[in-house]
């Protein structure tokens, strides 16, 4: 039986809405798992202890013998990012992350795993499991979004939110950049867009 706290779980895509210092009106920020044989977490922002401690007990305590391969980071901000080193070495997993990222948090956390334009991370075998990175600056330098071509799902990061709106903060942040970037993943016309915060955003069937 799934947590209350699960906003989202089907075929091997778990999105659990954590407590963040984000910008309102938005007040959480999505941890997403996605990989049906084994699993990645994406973007664990919990920032407080209980709401490490609680991120903690829902990826310990869910029921699921399925290993944990690693964490990823979309980018730097800090509502992204919160218990990455935790449950890092909680689960003794790596953190992976764009290269631009791990030289911003540098001093914060230590990325195990360079991610490039291009680089997949496998959740199984089969095709429609295959996560590709794609590197979209713009909101912040070392952005990146994972990208499910064959079900046309797509982790976004802070690339479109649901609730709230994308915030462009120069010098890292630049919207000529960004709004490239969006149309590039606009002409990919995912049919399922996980953002980091707010729910899940489905394209309508043609």
């Amino acid at each position: 039986m799934l947590s209350r706290a699960i906003m989202h779980a089907d075929d091997g895509l778990v999105v659990v809405p954590l407590r963040a210092p984000t910008l309102p009106p938005a007040q959480h920020t999505n941890m997403v798992w996605v990989g049906r044989d084994q699993r990645w977490i994406v973007d664990p922002a919990a920032h407080t202890p209980a709401e490490q401690e609680r991120a903690l007990s829902l990826v310990e305590g869910e029921g699921d013998s399925r290993p944990w391969a690693g964490v990823v980071l979309t980018h730097h901000h800090r509502d992204h990012v919160g218990c990455a080193r935790l449950l890092s070495e909680k689960l003794e997993v790596p953190i992976a992350a764009h290269r631009l990222t791990a030289d911003l948090l540098r001093d914060q956390i230590a990325i195990d795993r360079i991610l490039e334009e291009g680089d997949v991370l496998s959740g199984g075998d089969g095709e429609a499991d295959q996560w590709r990175v794609l590197h979209t600056p713009g909101h912040a330098s070392g952005h990146i979004v994972l990208w499910e071509a064959q079900r046309g799902w797509m982790v976004g990061g802070d690339m479109m939110a649901a609730t709230g709106t994308i915030v462009i903060e120069p010098p890292d942040g630049d919207m000529t950049t960004y709004l490239e970037q969006l149309a590039r993943l606009a002409e990919l016309r995912p049919k399922r867009f996980i953002p980091a915060h707010g729910d899940i955003i489905e394209r309508p069937t043609e």
